[in-house]
């Protein structure tokens, strides 16, 4: 068994500060948006590839753990394929969220997320400058958890 995830562009309201078009992320990603074409829908795939030193506290109900992760970026083109442009490992990343199960009913919430490290495996379009992308992404993650302890 795996765990294995998307977070779908049209699951993003039009509110939210970060779109997941390829001119949202060209911020993240320079010369996506001069590679696709503008504002081309972008899926993100995640795949657990490592996850250990996991900690359970029952006085806080709260859960942390180490990983890491397979991300893609897939393009969803104008003639209606979809292309991975940009494939990274995520190394070390910690989170710390809450896990409960109330009437049978698994509930749960990210309390804090943060990535150590990128890998970049490909790139359609270029090099990255990962720095800039950890704390990029960093960000990303703090705006969107609040969003997304909305859908867990």
């Amino acid at each position: 068994n795996e765990l294995h995830f998307w977070t779908m562009s049209d699951i993003v309201p039009s509110s939210f500060p970060i779109q997941l078009t390829t001119s949202g992320l060209n911020l993240f990603f320079p010369g996506l948006e001069s590679y696709y074409g503008p504002n081309l829908p972008i899926d993100i795939e995640y795949r657990l590839l490592k996850a250990g030193d996991v900690q359970m506290k029952e006085n806080d109900q709260t859960v942390s753990f180490k990983g890491d992760m397979a991300v893609n970026f897939w393009v969803q083109m104008a003639n209606s394929t979809q292309e991975i442009a940009v494939a990274i490992t995520v190394k070390n990343f910690d989170g710390n969220g809450t896990i409960l199960i109330e009437d049978m009913i698994l509930k749960s919430s990210i309390i804090s997320a943060q990535i150590e490290e990128i890998l970049v495996n490909s790139t359609t379009f270029g090099d990255l400058n990962l720095d800039l992308l950890t704390a990029l992404l960093n960000q990303g993650i703090d705006l969107g958890v609040p969003f997304l302890n909305n859908y867990l």
